[in-house]
Protein backbone atom coordinates (compact mmCIF):
# COMPACT_ATOMS: atom_id res chain seq x y z
CA UNK A 1 0.00 0.00 0.00
CA UNK A 2 1.01 3.42 -1.21
CA UNK A 3 0.57 5.49 2.26
CA UNK A 4 2.09 8.05 1.76
CA UNK A 5 0.72 8.73 -2.00
CA UNK A 6 -3.02 8.14 0.08
CA UNK A 7 -1.83 10.16 3.05
CA UNK A 8 -1.09 12.98 1.00
CA UNK A 9 -4.44 12.97 -1.21
CA UNK A 10 -6.55 13.17 1.45
CA UNK A 11 -4.78 15.55 2.99
CA UNK A 12 -4.65 17.85 0.14
CA UNK A 13 -8.22 17.43 -0.81
CA UNK A 14 -9.36 18.22 3.39
CA UNK A 15 -6.83 21.59 3.12
CA UNK A 16 -8.47 22.59 -0.42
CA UNK A 17 -11.60 21.78 -0.54
CA UNK A 18 -12.60 24.27 -3.08
CA UNK A 19 -10.29 22.31 -5.63
CA UNK A 20 -12.18 19.24 -4.89
CA UNK A 21 -14.60 17.55 -7.54
CA UNK A 22 -15.64 14.08 -7.05
CA UNK A 23 -17.43 13.98 -10.37
CA UNK A 24 -14.41 14.30 -12.51
CA UNK A 25 -10.81 12.57 -12.68
CA UNK A 26 -9.60 16.24 -14.43
CA UNK A 27 -11.61 19.21 -14.93
CA UNK A 28 -11.97 20.76 -18.50
CA UNK A 29 -8.73 23.01 -17.65
CA UNK A 30 -6.68 20.01 -16.60
CA UNK A 31 -6.39 20.89 -13.11
CA UNK A 32 -6.78 17.61 -10.93
CA UNK A 33 -10.08 16.94 -9.41
CA UNK A 34 -10.90 14.06 -7.39
CA UNK A 35 -9.55 11.83 -4.88
CA UNK A 36 -7.73 9.40 -7.76
CA UNK A 37 -7.18 13.00 -10.16
CA UNK A 38 -4.76 14.33 -7.30
CA UNK A 39 -3.11 11.05 -6.49
CA UNK A 40 -2.48 11.31 -9.89
CA UNK A 41 -0.86 14.83 -9.92
CA UNK A 42 0.93 13.79 -6.67
CA UNK A 43 2.71 10.86 -8.71
CA UNK A 44 3.95 12.90 -11.78
CA UNK A 45 0.79 12.27 -14.22
CA UNK A 46 -1.22 14.95 -15.31
CA UNK A 47 -4.30 15.10 -17.50
CA UNK A 48 -2.60 14.41 -21.03
CA UNK A 49 -0.85 11.28 -19.85
CA UNK A 50 -3.92 10.10 -18.22
CA UNK A 51 -6.08 10.44 -21.53
CA UNK A 52 -3.49 9.14 -23.33
CA UNK A 53 -1.50 6.52 -21.70
CA UNK A 54 -3.90 4.97 -19.31
CA UNK A 55 -6.81 5.67 -21.31
CA UNK A 56 -9.19 7.23 -18.45
CA UNK A 57 -9.20 4.17 -16.56
CA UNK A 58 -8.38 5.39 -13.31
CA UNK A 59 -9.59 2.11 -11.16
CA UNK A 60 -7.19 0.47 -12.29
CA UNK A 61 -4.49 3.16 -12.17
CA UNK A 62 -5.33 3.65 -8.55
CA UNK A 63 -5.83 -0.07 -7.42
CA UNK A 64 -1.81 -0.56 -8.81
CA UNK A 65 -0.51 2.81 -7.59
CA UNK A 66 -2.17 3.06 -4.27
CA UNK A 67 -2.33 -0.50 -3.54
CA UNK A 68 -5.43 -0.92 -2.96
CA UNK A 69 -8.28 -3.69 -4.18
CA UNK A 70 -10.05 -3.02 -7.28
CA UNK A 71 -13.45 -2.89 -4.65
CA UNK A 72 -12.20 -0.59 -1.99
CA UNK A 73 -10.77 1.66 -5.53
CA UNK A 74 -14.13 1.42 -6.82
CA UNK A 75 -15.87 2.56 -3.04
CA UNK A 76 -13.17 5.33 -2.96
CA UNK A 77 -14.12 6.96 -6.65
CA UNK A 78 -17.85 7.21 -6.21
CA UNK A 79 -18.53 10.21 -7.21
CA UNK A 80 -20.93 10.43 -4.53
CA UNK A 81 -18.22 10.71 -2.18
CA UNK A 82 -18.11 13.70 -0.15
CA UNK A 83 -14.91 14.76 1.75
CA UNK A 84 -16.08 13.75 5.16
CA UNK A 85 -17.04 10.23 3.59
CA UNK A 86 -13.59 10.22 2.00
CA UNK A 87 -11.49 10.57 5.37
CA UNK A 88 -13.40 7.90 6.69
CA UNK A 89 -12.84 5.76 3.59
CA UNK A 90 -9.05 6.36 4.25
CA UNK A 91 -8.96 5.97 7.37
CA UNK A 92 -10.02 2.36 7.08
CA UNK A 93 -7.64 1.71 4.15
CA UNK A 94 -4.84 2.79 6.04
CA UNK A 95 -6.20 0.91 9.30
CA UNK A 96 -6.79 -1.99 6.35
CA UNK A 97 -9.95 -2.71 7.50
CA UNK A 98 -12.46 -3.63 4.66
CA UNK A 99 -14.52 -1.02 3.85
CA UNK A 100 -18.06 -1.10 4.03
CA UNK A 101 -20.69 0.24 1.65
CA UNK A 102 -20.69 3.89 0.91
CA UNK A 103 -23.93 4.69 2.56
CA UNK A 104 -22.64 3.74 5.70
CA UNK A 105 -19.79 6.27 5.41
CA UNK A 106 -22.60 8.70 4.25
CA UNK A 107 -24.42 7.99 7.31
CA UNK A 108 -21.08 8.24 9.88
CA UNK A 109 -20.21 11.42 8.08
CA UNK A 110 -23.23 13.46 7.64
CA UNK A 111 -25.58 11.53 10.32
Amino acid sequence: MNRELIEKTIQHIVDHPEQHNQGAVFNECGTPACFVGWAMHFSGLDAKEYYREIEGDSIEWASENLGINIEDACTIFSSHNTIPMLQLMVKDVLNETPLGAPHQYRREAHG
